[in-house]
């Protein structure tokens, strides 16, 4: 066979990818003789294509018809080309016309294969999975130039992201979130005037974030809010969970502005409403850190409390603790007082008026004082010369401290003695029944307390003044107010 040789190429504009057809490529040539004459005739061919390191990604070998020099043929239709994410790569086309050496300078491919992406887009079938590599930059990337979704997504989860080789999340919401994501940033969103993620889910999260090392959700603002929740009905604003101890479920940086800001609002509307705005539940629930500034900080302009702490279990509500001159600071800038406490009924049980002044409802004062053995609730504490306590023994004992709170045990190192206030005082019928303003003192019964007659050994012995009557035969208790004298 006579040399053949490609003088001009073109490869159209489109890729020919109907609905159940195989994906082809339409290509045109004009093939010459040696010496310059069109080729007519049958010929055969060999296509490949090369990626950008030389690589073979795909070749097919037919027989193509000139006519006049002119050769037209459909790339693909011998052989299948390769996935359509190849083309998404530069690619050089390599042709071998009958025995002669495969041509060069091999053809950089034109944009047409492009077209490849468009049909399948065109017949996408669903559902899909897609991967590529797009380091630095976006794999997804929406934009919409009106005032519309970028991307939406609806089911239960409406978008999902997860960095690669990122774990499956230990939790999974009963309903769906309205944005999930898992990974180094699960939901990474940068705004310059706007939320920079914004979730919204009619039955569970709005926006949920999953992270095992980092961050779940995390955002970063300059001026405004970095994350922001609200809730209109039953529901968290924003969620965090963290599954390690050292992981932070939601955490919040701003350089002027708010970090995390919640707002819970019910059907009236109002800020006193029994939804939160931020809720935590964890080890610790919400964790607030400052070098300079306050860690948490909450401030009301309302009826209802600033802050309001409650505790179901079995633990304290609050514990406090710090390294400087005060752990606990209490400031009221108003005419109420500065701290007010109730009991579980609702009803007052201590409060701190603005002046100082310091109301109980049990009106008590008690301290851990050394133990000398056993005692009971309601008995009458004398002090030994080595300081220790012990139940009094003798009338008018002038060594009286107080009044033993709860039962001891005969190797507690400590008893708590109400020194002050109102207590439960166990009494005797030894110096004749007692009226309410009695004076008590102590008696020859053990830890038991009587009516105190005697002016010239009363002073120094006077327990306090009975505030109930008692007139039983034998040992009992009533109310008293212990004011040592």
């Amino acid at each position: 066979m006579r040399p053949i040789h490609l003088m001009t190429l073109l490869l159209a504009a489109g890729a020919a990818a109907n609905a159940g057809a195989p994906l082809t490529i339409p290509f045109q040539a004009r093939l010459n003789a040696a010496k310059g004459a069109p080729v007519d005739g049958p010929v055969g061919a060999t296509f490949r294509l090369y990626d950008a390191a030389g690589a073979l990604v795909w070749a097919e070998t037919k027989s193509v018809t000139a006519f006049h020099g002119l050769l037209q043929t459909n790339l693909g239709d011998a052989s299948p080309l390769p996935a359509a994410s190849v083309f998404a790569q530069p690619l050089t086309l390599g042709i071998q016309v009958g025995a002669d050496p495969e041509m060069t300078p091999r053809l950089s491919l034109s944009p047409a294969p492009a077209a490849l992406h468009a049909s399948r887009a065109a017949d996408l079938a669903l559902p899909w999975t897609g991967a590529a590599s797009a380091p630095g930059g976006s794999v997804l990337k929406a934009t919409n130039s009106a005032n519309g979704a970028g991307v939406r997504g609806e089911g239960v989860f409406g978008i999902v992201g997860m960095q690669s080789g990122a774990q499956t999340p230990q939790w999974t919401p009963a309903s769906g979130a309205g944005v999930f994501g898992a990974g180094l940033y699960g939901v990474l969103g940068i705004s310059t005037n706007g939320p920079g993620v914004a979730g919204s889910s009619a039955a569970a999260d709005g926006v949920l974030g999953v992270s095992e090392t980092s961050h779940g959700v995390r955002g970063m603002t300059t001026t405004g809010v970095g994350v922001n929740g609200i809730v209109n009905s039953v529901g968290q604003g924003v969620l965090g969970e963290a599954f390690q101890p050292a992981s932070v479920a939601v955490q919040g940086v701003n350089l002027s502005g708010t970090a995390v800001l919640g707002r819970g609002l019910g059907a009236d509307n109002e800020a006193n409403s029994p939804f939160a705005g931020v809720s935590g539940v964890g080890v610790i629930g919400v964790r607030g850190h400052s070098p300079t500034g306050a860690g948490l900080d909450a401030d009301s302009a309302g009826p209802g409390p600033t802050a309001a702490i409650r505790n179901t279990g079995s633990g304290p509500a609050a514990a406090f603790s710090g390294s400087g001159p005060a752990v606990l600071q209490i400031r009221n800038t108003g005419a109420g007082d500065i701290l007010s406490a109730t009991d579980r009924a609702g009803a007052p049980a201590l409060s701190v008026s603005a002046a100082g002044g310091l109301t109980s409802a049990s009106g008590e004062f008690s301290a851990w004082l050394p133990s000398a053995g056993a005692c009971h609730a309601g008995d009458a504490l004398a002090v030994r010369p080595n300081g220790h306590l012990e139940p009094s023994g003798s009338p008018y004992q002038t060594n009286v401290v107080g009044i033993c709170r709860a039962d001891v045990s005969p190797d507690a190192p400590l008893v708590s003695t109400c020194v002050t206030g109102l207590a439960t005082v166990r009494v005797c019928p030894e110096n004749g029944p007692i009226a309410p303003g009695d004076l008590l003192v102590t008696s020859s019964t053990p830890g038991c307390a009587m009516k105190g007659t005697d002016a010239a050994r009363l002073p120094g012995a006077i327990l306090g003044k009975a505030l109930e009557p008692f007139t039983a035969p034998g040992p009992g208790a009533i109310r008293a107010v212990i004011s040592l004298r």
